[in-house]
């Protein structure tokens, strides 16, 4: 049976403000059967916590997440364990694991999961995902934003404080996408990891190696790869235009670490709108994403729309992570928090 579109109950009391009231954040949070993302993450928070003592098993994280949202979830626990699933498999095979002494941030678990609700809804029935987010953007939160298109529904963005481990949600999103790839019979041509700079790509080629997943940093004149790597490819390859994006042809994968940085930021637009004509899937991930991001309006629009996930700076602190920073204009006094973890 098809998920019912009509927007009952779940959204927040006040109108927050555009940007972090995106549709499509808002609507996963609803399918899970909440109204924003905060009491899914406190959940798995509070898991993670006790876990440190009690030895809490994985999958004890999303049973907190189904507990939270069971009432008015859209899917139905077998699809919740699933996903899990899921998540279990590439957690084994990117070594994020406690045999590797690593594991997902509560936020970056939480993150998989609305990929995971993503993919499923994209490549299960888009006509359906597409009306259904329609029907839920009429909420006055949303008035003037024009209604999503197929289009839109071929990217998505992550918008995750610094140091709160976007490297790994990427890999773990290219795992998510091919695994719903090969259950949809779609096509997926070539991987595409954009960097804004070489001390970016060389830290991908590091952690990609740490993590198990195959990639290579980007040569136009490199034979093709035969197991499928992930290119690692620099903003100013195509400035020079060593490659361009439509050279690569149709449906790719793309994954845009920090777009909007530097002095690529005012590029990429255009760079994007040509990696979408050609059917790409774009995923975008940057702590710079805001109510204050410059640019056109149909590109503030396309941005607002498309926002997956919203873990900020504050979030990240409030969670006990980080170290000092400022927020600039608040009154004196309030702006400095300091944090020593």
């Amino acid at each position: 049976m098809r998920d019912s579109a009509e927007p009952r109950g779940a959204r927040t009391a006040a109108p927050p403000r555009n940007w972090e009231s995106s549709p499509l954040l808002s609507f996963l949070c609803r399918d899970f059967g909440c109204a924003v993302s905060r009491p899914m993450l406190d959940a798995l928070r509070d898991v993670a916590n006790m876990a440190k003592s009690y030895s809490i098993s994985m999958a004890e994280r999303v049973e907190a997440v189904g507990l939270v949202g069971a009432k008015f979830r859209r899917f139905n626990t077998q699809t919740l364990l699933g996903y899990h699933a899921n998540i279990l498999d590439l957690s084994e095979r990117l070594r994020m694991t406690s045999d590797h002494d690593r594991t997902w941030m509560p936020h970056q678990y939480l993150a998989l999961l609305f990929a995971e609700r993503y993919f499923d809804r994209y490549f299960g029935d888009p006509d359906a995902f597409l009306e259904e987010l329609n029907l839920w953007k009429q909420a006055p939160e949303w008035r003037g934003l024009p209604d999503y298109r197929k289009e839109d529904l071929h990217a998505f963005a992550v918008q995750s404080a610094h140091g709160s481990g976007k490297t790994l949600l990427m890999y773990a999103n290219i795992l998510q996408y091919r695994h719903y790839v090969r259950q949809g019979r779609a096509r997926l041509n070539n991987v595409l990891l954009l960097t804004p700079g070489e001390q970016v790509s060389e830290h991908h080629e590091r952690e990609s190696r740490t993590s198990g997943l195959r990639a290579r940093r980007f040569h136009p004149r490199a034979p093709s790869d035969l197991y499928g790597a992930v290119e690692i490819l620099g903003f100013d390859q195509l400035a020079d235009e060593q490659v361009t994006p439509i050279q690569f042809g149709d449906d790719n994968l793309v994954l845009v670490d920090r777009g909007h940085s530097g002095e690529w930021g005012r590029r990429w637009p255009q760079w994007r709108a040509e990696f979408g004509r050609s059917g790409s899937f774009i995923v975008e991930y940057s702590a710079g994403f805001g109510p204050d991001f410059p640019g056109p309006e149909p590109l503030r629009h396309a941005y607002t729309k498309s926002v997956l996930f919203l873990y900020g700076f504050r979030e990240f602190h409030d969670d006990g992570y980080g170290k000092d920073y400022t927020i600039s204009g608040l009154p004196r006094g309030m702006a400095s928090v300091s944090r020593d973890r």
